[in-house]
């Protein structure tokens, strides 16, 4: 299934990207974290390891190693030289994991961390450890958060875990979310705000200046933290989102344009903040002052977990379904693939008999209409959508495209079928829908190449209708208007 996802901005253009998005897992196995790291992504579960090394569209459970059921709860990766290695925390499901190979096979990582005793009044009839709820790397030092022991960390200069709580609350050391901005560990807890970690001490120290506190008095639960340059970002469950330029020592609320305030994760790609949140995901560009809802699809779901590369966004909702966004950087435009499938249908039930209004220019009846076979076959193929964020003739958008193959007259009669009667009467979809925005499609005559536009005209009730004009390129010198949108082959 495709569906179109967000719009990511540069100089020239704003892509509407578009993806697949699947469901994953099932009601009886609940995603609880998500890591990517170039063609390979972890997708932590209730029961186990899911890993993609093809953007998310097939998946293999890779748990050999690790317990049956092993609940996983957060990835992190420390490279060196000759190794990359993946390391996995679980929910009372057997400590720590580690993997040199990829997920291919996972050994535990235990030595040093706290083993709570059996219980069999509770039903727990052998030794266990906590829960880890969070993983970061720094250089080559591992540090996991847990969930009432705190936090451990293992330094590249020792051979176990070992426990580093000095400074942090006696009692409550519930630990949520760990990050990292260059080399200063940050702590986000349950109700006890943010700690940073002194090397020179070897203790934490609470800095949450400016961080607010919620109706009982404590603060909300942080549960994310990304950082960009000097910045960090921390996630608040209740808050909003926060940033701190002076490595903790103050922070600031930037919620501007966030219409929901519990984040589930931050990450960052391309120059772009993420946000997932209750209602959604959401982006920013000037390092948290606005933010902007991304995907009309996507709105209103709960947005879970976040995982980027340099040109890839992964999100995966609360109902387990998986969604990718490329943004491979381009000078001009971010493509993505979006796999459209239309169906074989006869050209006169479609622009004789159609559940809309819609008009044409005499040129387009005279070059593409008669063009068009009687039986119009099923276009399955890659299309790419752009908009236009400056007004740009013809041969300037081909140019910066790279000059793209132009669809067939039977690909193009196949595509705007199958993107109109999506948009009948003008409803919100694909296809722009706003006088004096375009909708752009070059198409290959026998002898030439010309240029298509649609656009959805409004001017009074009796004149609501869709206007399809086909022209040659660069025709009278104009250029087409800002906020336009091309689609183009991939």
């Amino acid at each position: 299934m495709n569906k179109n996802k967000f719009w990511l901005s540069n100089k020239l253009f704003t892509v509407l990207v578009t993806s697949f998005f699947i469901v994953i897992t099932s009601s009886s196995s609940l995603a609880q974290a998500l890591l990517a790291y170039n063609e390979y992504i972890f997708l932590g579960t209730t029961h186990g390891v899911l890993r993609s090394t093809d953007k998310g569209k097939t998946w293999v459970h890779v748990n050999s190693g690790l317990p049956t059921e092993a609940a996983l709860t957060d990835f992190a990766i420390l490279r060196n030289r000759s190794q990359v290695r993946v390391y996995a925390s679980t929910f009372y499901s057997g400590g720590s994991f580690v993997s040199t190979n990829f997920g291919e096979s996972w050994d535990a990582f235990n030595e040093g961390l706290p083993l709570n005793k059996a219980d069999k009044d509770y039903g727990i009839d052998k030794d266990y450890y906590p829960a880890l709820w969070a993983l970061a790397t720094r250089g080559s030092d591992i540090f996991t958060g847990m969930s009432h022991d705190g936090i451990y960390a293992y330094f590249n200069t020792g051979t176990q875990w070992t426990e580093i709580n000095s400074g942090l609350p006696t009692r409550d050391k519930d630990i949520r979310s760990l990050g990292v901005c260059n080399s200063t560990v940050f702590a986000g807890t349950d109700r006890n705000g943010i700690f940073r970690w002194n090397d020179n001490n070897r203790s934490w120290s609470a800095v949450n200046t400016g961080i607010e506190r919620n109706e009982f008095g404590s603060y909300w639960q942080i549960r994310t933290f990304v950082a960009t340059g000097t910045k960090i970002f921390a996630g608040s469950f209740g808050s909003g989102v926060f940033r701190s330029t002076n490595n903790g020592i103050n922070w600031s609320a930037v919620n501007s344009g966030l219409t929901d305030l519990h984040i589930h994760d931050l990450t960052v790609s391309n120059n772009c903040i993420f946000a997932a949140t209750k209602l959604g995901l959401f982006c920013s560009t000037d390092d948290g002052a606005s933010w902007t809802a991304y995907g009309k699809d996507i709105q209103g779901k709960e947005v879970k977990y976040l995982a980027a590369t340099s040109i890839d966004l992964y999100v995966l909702t609360k109902s387990a379904e998986f969604f990718h966004y490329n943004l491979k950087h381009n000078p001009v435009s971010e493509k993505y693939d979006m796999k459209m499938q239309t169906e074989l249908f006869l050209r006169d039930s479609f622009f004789k008999y159609k559940p809309f209004k819609i008009t044409f220019n005499d040129d387009f009846k005279n070059w593409i209409l008669k063009s068009i076979p009687s039986n119009v076959p099923p276009f399955y193929g890659d299309v790419s959508i752009s908009k236009l964020e400056n007004e740009m003739s013809d041969s300037e958008i081909l140019s910066k495209l790279g000059n793209p193959k132009p669809f067939t007259v039977n690909e193009f009669a196949a595509i705007i079928r199958h993107l109109l009667l999506k948009q009948p009467y003008g409803e919100d979809g694909l296809l722009a829908n706003h006088m004096g925005q375009f909708n752009i499609f070059y198409v290959r005559l026998k002898k030439k190449t010309v240029v298509v536009d649609i656009g959805w005209w409004d001017i009074d009730r009796d004149l609501r209708n869709w206007q399809i004009d086909v022209y040659d390129l660069d025709h009278s010198g104009g250029k087409w208007t800002k906020d336009s949108y091309v689609f183009s082959r991939d």
